[in-house]
């Protein structure tokens, strides 16, 4: 794939991060985006002082620390509201760029022709390079492919017109809030990116089967119509 030739693109483009704390991931996910980018907002519940956090923020000029509503689903939107350039890219906070994502980002951003109705997202891999690790890469993909969701783990890039006219993510959602949002918009307006995420494998360190047929358990739960906020209790428990 070729280089942007206008980095300058990524300046229309605001970051969004929901997090419960800083954790050791963070760091390498802003650096991840470069320092083109607009502004990377950092959503924190009841923030209190943090020296971790407030030193990320004065290394990086542009990155914004905002107490935010609980849940990933209010955290979400309460960011957005903070948005100001047209193009937003919603991050889990321990999922980076890959050198190729940014680049691929960078050129969708840049094109003449870009299509500002469809959302985009990036495939799914893991910062470790086990067969769990493939096959769980392989299960996303095909998931995907057979039935266009997406979870925010590998991203969403979207222009401020298409997400209010969507709806955004519910404010309501403590979890699934993904889930819903993707399912809104449709196959039809989903763009895939080639390149990859990376985000963090310690959520699987404890049995990649376990973790993966809770995931399944709770999708399946919420086309079954079961509360957003009882399969949040359902994956939260140990």
């Amino acid at each position: 794939m070729k280089t942007s030739k206008n980095k300058n693109v990524l300046s229309s483009l605001t970051v969004v991060i929901p997090t419960r704390g800083y954790n050791d991931f963070l760091p390498d996910c802003i650096q991840s985006l470069g320092h083109n980018i607009k502004d990377i907002i950092i959503v924190t519940p009841d923030h209190k002082p943090d020296k971790r956090l407030d030193q990320l923020s004065k290394t990086h000029h542009h990155i914004k620390i905002l107490s935010g509503p609980k849940g990933r689903g209010p955290a979400l939107h309460f960011g957005y509201e903070h948005v100001q350039t047209n193009w937003v890219l919603f991050l889990h906070d321990d999922t980076l760029l890959s050198p190729q994502a940014l680049i691929e980002l960078e050129n969708y951003l840049s094109a003449i022709n870009k299509n500002e109705k469809k959302a985009g997202y990036f495939q799914f891999q893991q910062n470790s390079k086990t067969v769990k690790s493939y096959f769980l890469a392989c299960l996303v993909k095909a998931r995907c492919f057979l039935f266009a969701l997406p979870y925010g783990d590998q991203g969403l890039l979207i222009h401020r017109s298409l997400y209010q006219s969507t709806g955004g993510f519910n404010t309501s959602y403590p979890m699934m809030e993904d889930v819903d949002f993707v399912s809104r918009l449709g196959r039809k307006r989903l763009h895939a990116f080639c390149a990859p995420l990376i985000t963090s494998d310690i959520r699987y360190q404890k049995g990649y089967f376990k973790r993966i047929m809770r995931n399944a358990y709770c999708l399946s739960l919420y086309f079954c119509g079961v509360s957003p906020h009882d399969i949040a209790k359902i994956y939260e428990k140990k």
